[in-house]
């Protein structure tokens, strides 16, 4: 019995011991790639990817838990944003996403910390033009620990087909925008955000020209004092003209740091708050049935509105007049 018992400890050990020294054999490395080519203005896919708190509308991991915690942090979009996530469901788990880097409609990189379940791995997505619209390629990369490297195959097969449902419900999204009658009412919210601002007034008529104006101005005098930007372009309605005549507007860029006056241009702070948003692709003269579904919803819900703003993601000019693909985000902060 004794050496019934010895032989089959030995062979427990061997087993163990083959088991341990098999994984030194494996790669540790998690490779995934994955593309799709959408129909629409890459400046509109990127502000999809590059905003955390569109990821709801599009990732399938998000979507794996509706009841998982999530916290926003940094930036509205781009380098420095993040945000963190918690479930109950062991496979979505909990972790923080954060840009650590990105080029505008080039690419966008994002570091994802597994907290105690791993190393921290990367994701980037790559835009390039093609024909009308973009090509999105995206590239995961992971290290799996010692022993966890017997499942590489399965994790490169998970995320790949995550990753795949997530850039086909992106392509969705970004594609039947322009096709968009009825305005979906977002919740979301507003990080604290420094800007340059011009204050103007225009009408419908020279809105176009004054555009191009303001910014230019704007943009020369932010490049002067050495600021930077940080994001899209946007305006704050002070007194809108309900027959849409004259708009009393702030022309406004974001700032990585609080800005320098300079001539008219003055700096400011958005403060952070609750928004309502909608997504509004088509001529800016069409804005009102937008702007209808914001204060409607804000009512019907009975909520402060405050002044709305527009952040212009797609430059107009580069869409040769197809006014059905130009993106603009319509924001109403209500308390």
């Amino acid at each position: 019995m004794k050496k019934f018992l010895k032989r089959t400890l030995l062979v427990l050990l061997v087993i163990i011991g083959i088991g341990m020294l098999i994984p030194a054999f494996l790669s540790p490395a998690v490779r995934c790639e994955n593309a799709v080519t959408i129909d629409a203005p890459a400046e509109n896919v990127f502000e999809q990817i590059a905003n955390f708190k569109n990821w709801n509308r599009w990732s399938a991991w998000n979507n794996m838990d509706p009841d998982m915690k999530i916290v926003y942090g940094g930036p509205d979009a781009g380098k420095g944003s993040w945000y963190t996530w918690e479930s109950e469901k062991g496979e979505v788990g909990k972790g923080k996403a954060t840009i650590d880097a990105d080029v505008y409609n080039d690419s966008i990189r994002v570091k994802l910390d597994f907290m105690e379940s791993g190393n921290p791995s990367y994701m980037v997505y790559r835009f390039k033009k093609e024909g009308t619209g973009v090509k999105i390629t995206t590239s995961f990369r992971s290290e799996m620990g010692y022993l966890m490297r017997y499942a590489t195959g399965m994790m490169e097969t998970v995320i790949g087909q995550k990753t795949d449902e997530s850039l086909k419900a992106l392509k969705t999204i970004c594609e039947n925008g322009p096709k968009q009658t009825r305005y979906e009412v977002i919740n979301s919210w507003q990080n604290e955000q420094p800007y340059l601002g011009l204050r103007d007034t225009c009408s419908m008529a020279t809105i176009g020209a004054k555009y191009a104006a303001n910014f230019g101005v704007l943009g020369q005098a932010l490049a002067q004092s050495g600021g930077k930007g940080a994001g899209a372009p946007f305006a704050i309605m002070y007194s809108p003209d309900t027959a849409q005549t004259i708009f009393d507007l702030e022309w406004c860029i974001p700032t990585a740091a609080p800005a320098t006056a300079s001539g008219n241009t003055k700096p400011g702070t958005l403060k952070a708050g609750k928004v309502l948003r909608v997504d509004y692709y088509g001529p800016y003269e069409k804005t009102m049935a937008a702007y209808e579904a914001l204060f409607t919803y804000a009512a019907g819900k009975k909520l402060k509105p405050g002044k709305a703003r527009e952040i212009y993601i797609t430059d107009p000019t580069a869409e040769n007049g197809k006014m059905d693909r130009v993106l603009t985000i319509i924001l109403l902060p209500v308390e």
